[in-house]
């Protein structure tokens, strides 16, 4: 048996740990090929979800804005023109790689370029960096968002063909590390097919950020990229089991892993910063995993809540709502309140986590603390960005579905109905 072991050390939410089970209790992660047996029927947790509501309200949606994070606006008609510009630019050279790499899975190619992956690297991204770094980074998301679209879901290419997804996510590890230079190999598809475009996508990237990143950062990418897949892999088998997460804790452990927010992350020590790398204390320092496991906690619920309706409709249930509502440890009515106190409480413990690291490198005896400091908030502030971008694209855009054109309401809420 295969076990890849992570270790986390993301702290205990207040409002969903249990006197038998906490967060801290999961600090190790073990992904293994054993097989994941239903607790429960997942029709009758669906059955039991059918026709209630959700509201997320406009104060949610606004909060990361009243905080003060860093974000383009998500209307594109009130972005400066050389943002436009820009953008049409980004759309026309995406488009064309998308056009190269998806040729041989048209449905593929017509579902990202309807998603505008152009549009969420702009709000994704500080609106600082120059192009050549704009395209190279936007290749990154894009290349994932592409390849999880290929089994994240029962209706996905691969979605019900377990055994053909294992190959896949096989050789695209392989493909990554020989891709990154880690290993000896060759990366050409000599023969293209249906499923080769995440990897082709990944080769132009990983031939951009070679010349940008020393090995021991890449490797860091790349151990990352073994996790995520890893981990899309354990969720893939719990979905066609049928199996739903027990408890918020054992929920939170898989999708922090699954939602592919770390590598990204590791990316932004040098896309938005153009001096010297962070030195490794720093990189491995209490503080930057605080920040990056609260950046992910609220981007992950926040994709959650737009997947949410499209989830439930090809039954699968591996979501932060239906895990809350089984769970039993908040009533429905209560979901979404709590949830804003956690995202709120994520942020703030993220904002602290910024100034006692910032704090430490001026502090720093090596001369170079005022440099650091500066890196650190470059690099802080385009993880913000991915918050706040990642929410307004899920708004402006259509991946995921119809749902917010329908359930939008006057006061700026929107009602999610399952």
């Amino acid at each position: 048996m295969h076990t890849t072991t992570v270790e986390m050390d993301y702290p205990v939410f207040s409002l969903f740990a249990t006197p038998s089970k906490s967060l801290e209790d999961i600090y190790v992660t073990e992904i293994s090929d054993s097989k994941s047996e239903p607790e429960d029927p997942n029709e009758e947790l669906a059955s039991q979800l059918k026709g209630r509501t959700l509201t997320w309200t406009a104060d949610m949606l606004s909060m990361f804005q009243d905080l003060g994070w860093p974000a383009l606006d998500m209307d594109r008609k009130k972005w400066p023109a050389e943002h436009e510009a820009t953008y049409q630019r980004l759309k026309l050279d995406m488009e064309d790689i998308l056009g190269v790499a998806l040729a041989h899975n048209p449905d593929a190619l017509a579902k990202a370029i309807a998603c505008d992956y152009a549009y969420f690297n702009m709000v994704w991204h500080p609106p600082t960096i120059n192009y050549d770094v704009l395209l190279t980074a936007a290749l990154f998301p894009t290349a994932l968002f592409v390849w999880d679209d290929f089994a994240d879901s029962n209706a996905g290419l691969l979605g019900q063909d377990f055994e053909r997804a294992c190959e896949f996510r096989r050789q695209t590890l392989k493909h990554m590390k020989t891709s990154l230079g880690l290993e000896d190999g060759t990366t050409d598809h000599h023969s293209p097919d249906e499923i080769s475009g995440p990897s082709l996508m990944f080769s132009e990237f990983a031939k951009r950020i070679k010349p940008m990143m020393s090995t021991e950062q890449l490797l860091r990418i790349y151990e990352q990229l073994v996790v995520f897949v890893n981990e899309a892999e354990a969720e893939h088998r719990d979905r066609l089991a049928g199996y739903v997460p027990a408890s918020v804790s054992e929920y939170l452990r898989k999708r922090f892993n699954s939602s592919g927010c770390y590598p990204g992350f590791y990316m932004f020590e040098i896309l938005n910063n153009p001096a010297p790398p962070l030195p490794l204390w720093v990189m491995q320092s209490d503080e930057i995993k605080t920040i990056f496991d609260d950046a992910n906690y609220i981007i992950s619920v926040h994709n959650d809540l737009y997947s949410l309706q499209k989830e439930f409709s090809h039954n699968c249930l591996i979501n932060i709502v239906p895990v809350l509502y089984r769970s039993g440890a908040v009533p429905w009515d209560r979901i979404m309140p709590t949830l804003d106190a956690e995202l709120r409480a994520a942020a703030d413990r993220l904002d602290a986590a910024t100034r006692r690291l910032v704090e430490k490198v001026l502090a720093s005896p090596t001369g170079d603390g005022p440099a650091m400091a500066v890196a650190v908030e470059s690099l802080v502030g385009g993880i913000k960005y991915n918050a706040t971008g990642n929410l307004g694209y899920g708004l402006a855009t259509r991946r995921y579905g119809e749902v917010w054109e329908n359930y939008k309401r006057e006061d700026g809420s929107i009602e999610i109905v399952l």
